[in-house]
């Protein structure tokens, strides 16, 4: 503008800056039906934009989710970098099936897509829309937000998961639209930004899948937060079971989110436990305990956890860790949050008056910035409706618009939380009590009774923050330190009867395979114990622990890699592999060697063998190159086991007992591995760790060579 008034025009290059810069937009006129305008806009596009340099690493943003006319998911993507080529493995080890360019309603297939390119592909089942691929980081949270939550009323005899299941279709095209099964209604509930939304959505459904449906009167999606630092202790040790998760809670400004942490070093709680306890507290939603909102703006740090050498599993820190967010949820200070609309009102003057009257009645905050102009804010619950008031008495001359303003803290906490009538303690799916072990048997105990009982002290960092003090804070008795204190540490406490403790176990676990693996074992005897005999005594040689005169001999951290998925992950591994297959398999193996002995860990390396008929599986030890170093183990699975199965089944066996990383591209198999308490490394991640180790090598040579002696080297060669 300062150039315009001083000169009297613009040049090219200060019109180009601008419009990177999002400071100008300009504006086109014309239609495509006709021609017109469409040589002066490709030729002004040309003139007026800057183009971006590409690198070669591959990134791409997704900004759309759709599907074909058979029903395939397409994920609609443009190619920021790189080049994206069919059959590649992108983040989440998903493969592209297929890479499409569209024109109109047909396509084409092409083999690869090149930067500024904008392409639909088929095969990744996890994308979203404004998604990150590759180099391209990931974005914050969307600024939309649904606000409002309504029923979905369905036909008769329509049922409700097969409606489910099409209306999530739905949600992937439209993320501003949220589906949510509340499975204790058994029932669908539709969460959108406003009533115009819902008009749409009826036609858009009764069009895609044939169902007619309507909605039930709206609601307010509410949300809680805490005022206050506070620690939750969650304890789950039934019979044969052990975990115990301390979490730190801490608010946050409004609009931050969840944030996940940890304050425990890795010498105290176990990182695979740790990484544990922080998956299960981002898998899902959690509920507060006024309304049984969703929580939000909080900080959660684990400030203590404990596993049980023999009796852990995966699923007993799920239960702790939901436990402790329970219990310090009771013990805090609730918050109950409620959405806001930013609003712009133009109107006539002689109407301001009652407007104004109005938004105060309806708790906005309002300011008269023209004559006939008043912006300001408010609840979503009051002001949803006023649009209409507003056409009413300004006879359609007044404009009321509305835009999403975040969450506040709710003016009418006790009505609101009265009416809803949520009971914490009746909610069996999210209890607020931990499950402590007495005389051989569960007990169940109160939310406000749990920090007496307590094994473990949180750390001092977080005693710190709860209190609001930097001073050391000893502390040697849960029952006697404010941070911790509850009730009585002898009150009444109820039995977990065999019921419910089995459907906990069914909610956790799912069905009980060892169980029913005892059982069968139960029934024979003889061969079975003899031939078990020996293969112990073996394992029992083979373990890298043992007790002596020296006491325990640490464990090395155990990879377990997916073979092929790492082969065609590695560009040179992946190109020698179209050549001969052996011998990437070799070349893989030769790197592993030198990565095995400079980490010191142990390496199970799997490759699939269940297509080969009658092939019964091998494994190979290679030779260590001494006492110190790993051990190599090259498995090729058995006829009808895959690779996957091998690794999950070898995680499930030894997670507890040993550090465990799986190496795979693979996502189903990430997460199954990282359910049982093991890490996870992406192929890509691997071969950067390989490549360092390599480099760590060689650098050490070629130090080595520089300071060796040759002979006579440093002899006078004075004649004598």
């Amino acid at each position: 503008m300062e150039e315009y008034l001083e000169t009297g025009t613009f040049c090219e290059e200060s019109i180009r800056l601008a419009i990177e810069k999002r400071e100008l937009f300009p504006v086109f006129f014309g239609s495509a039906l006709k021609l017109e305008g469409v040589e002066e806009f490709i030729e002004a596009l040309g003139r007026f934009t800057v183009g971006k340099e590409c690198g070669e690493e591959f990134g791409a943003r997704v900004y759309k989710i759709g599907r074909d006319k058979q029903g395939n998911r397409l994920t609609y993507l443009k190619v920021t970098s790189g080049t994206l080529r069919n059959k590649m493995l992108v983040d989440g080890g998903e493969k592209i099936e297929q890479i499409r360019l569209y024109n109109g309603d047909s396509f084409q297939s092409v083999q690869s897509a090149g930067a500024g390119m904008v392409c639909a592909v088929m095969g990744p089942a996890g994308s979203y829309a404004g998604m990150g691929l590759g180099c391209e980081g990931s974005r914050a949270e969307p600024v939309l937000q649904p606000a409002l939550s309504y029923e979905v009323i369905l036909p008769a005899g329509q049922d409700p998961v097969t409606a489910l299941a099409k209306l999530k279709m739905l949600e992937e095209e439209e993320p501003s639209l949220k589906v949510v099964w509340n499975e204790e209604l058994k029932r669908i509930n539709i969460q959108v930004m406003g009533e115009l939304e819902l008009e749409i959505l009826e036609q858009v459904i009764e069009r895609r899948f044939g169902m007619v449906v309507s909605f039930g009167s709206g609601g307010i999606i509410y949300k809680e937060t805490i005022a206050a630092p506070v620690i939750g202790v969650g304890h789950y040790e039934p019979l044969r079971h052990y975990a115990e998760v301390q979490l730190l809670l801490e608010p946050l400004p409004r609009g931050s989110g969840l944030v996940f942490g940890s304050l425990v070093s890795e010498d105290k709680f176990a990182l695979n436990w740790q990484r544990l306890v922080l998956t299960h507290l981002a898998e899902r939603v959690h509920r507060g305990v006024l309304t049984g909102s969703e929580i939000t703006d909080m900080r959660i740090s684990i400030a203590a956890g404990r596993a049980h050498p023999k009796h852990t599993e995966g699923g007993d820190f799920r239960q702790a860790t939901y436990r402790a967010l329970r219990q310090g949820l009771r013990k805090a200070e609730s918050i109950l949050l409620e959405p806001m609309y930013a609003f712009r009102l133009q109107l006539p003057q002689e109407a301001v008056g009652r407007a104004l009257t109005d938004l105060q009645r309806l708790r906005a905050q309002a300011n008269l910035d023209e004559a006939d102009l008043i912006t300001g804010s408010g609840p979503v619950d009051t002001l949803r409706e006023y649009s209409k008031e507003v056409a009413s008495y300004t006879k359609g001359r007044g404009i009321f618009s509305v835009m999403p303003a975040g969450y506040m803290s709710c003016g009418r906490q006790d009505e609101i939380v009265q009416t809803i009538g949520y009971r914490p303690e009746a909610d069996l799916e999210n209890p607020t009590g931990s499950v402590f072990c007495e005389h051989g048997g569960a007990v169940y105990v109160n939310w406000d009774e749990v920090d007496a009982m307590a094994h473990l002290q949180p750390e001092p960092a977080a005693i710190k923050i709860v209190k609001g003090t930097d001073e050391e804070t000893e502390t040697s008795d849960p029952a006697e330190t404010s941070v911790m204190q509850g009730s009585p540490r002898h009150g009444p406490r109820t039995a977990a009867g065999n019921d419910e403790l089995e459907a906990i176990f069914l909610r956790t676990y799912g069905k009980s395979k060892r169980d029913e693996a005892i059982r069968r074992a139960n029934l024979s005897h003889g061969m079975r114990e003899r031939a078990a005999k020996p293969a112990a005594e073996a394992a029992a040689r083979r373990t890298h622990t043992s007790t002596g005169t020296r006491g325990t001999v640490e464990q090395k951290p155990l990879y377990v890699i997916d073979g092929y998925n790492v082969i065609f992950a590695w560009e040179q591994l992946a190109a020698l592999a179209k050549v001969n297959i052996d011998s990437a398999r070799e070349a893989l193996i030769d790197a592993l060697e030198n990565y095995m002995g400079y980490r010191n860990v142990d390496i199970v390396l799997v490759f699939d063998g269940y297509k080969l008929a009658g092939n019964p599986g091998t494994k190979t030890s290679y030779r260590k190159i001494n006492e110190d170093s790993g051990e190599l183990q090259v498995v090729y699975t058995h006829e009808a086991q895959t690779a996957d199965r091998f690794i999950e089944k070898t995680v499930y066996e030894f997670g507890r007992k040993r550090r465990i990383t799986v190496v795979t591209s693979d996502r189903p198999v990430q997460m199954a591995a990282l359910g049982d308490g093991a890490a996870r490394m992406s192929a890509r991640e691997f071969y950067a760790d390989v490549e360092s180790v390599d480099a760590d090598i060689r650098e050490h040579l070629r130090r080595q060579a520089v300071q060796r002696n040759l002979p006579f080297e440093g002899l006078s060669t004075e004649n004598e």
